[in-house]
């Protein structure tokens, strides 16, 4: 399974968060797999860090669950970041809608929600 995706070289998609240890794309054809994620810092950073709308570049989060966009979508960082949450009424108990993201072959992006 990929750890992310480089979409039309403009579109950069992970399951979490952007990591401030990923400094170019050939990170990734360094790994040897099969990897245990926790052995790789930008990896485990990739899977599972959120990002957050704060000020500065990166902090903590002792989280550990699921960030969860009640809208099913939430843009970021004047918009240059996008979280999509694809799980409505999240473990049953939230109210939230679902998203996902279509990109077209032009790289136009439309979000659904349902």
């Amino acid at each position: 399974m990929p750890f992310a995706a480089l979409i039309g070289e403009r579109i950069f998609a992970a399951h979490g968060g952007i990591s401030e240890d990923l400094l170019n794309w050939n990170q990734f054809e360094r790994i040897c797999r099969p990897t245990d994620i926790t052995d790789i810092g930008f990896i485990n950073d990739l899977i599972w860090a959120d990002p957050g709308n704060f000020p500065g570049k990166y902090i903590q989060s002792p989280r550990g669950v699921s960030q969860v966009a009640q809208e099913g979508f939430e843009f970021l960082h004047d918009r240059k970041c996008l979280t999509i949450f694809s799980a409505p009424y999240y473990c049953g108990e939230l109210n939230n809608k679902a998203g996902i993201l279509y990109v077209a072959e032009s790289l136009h992006c439309t979000i659904y929600q349902f």
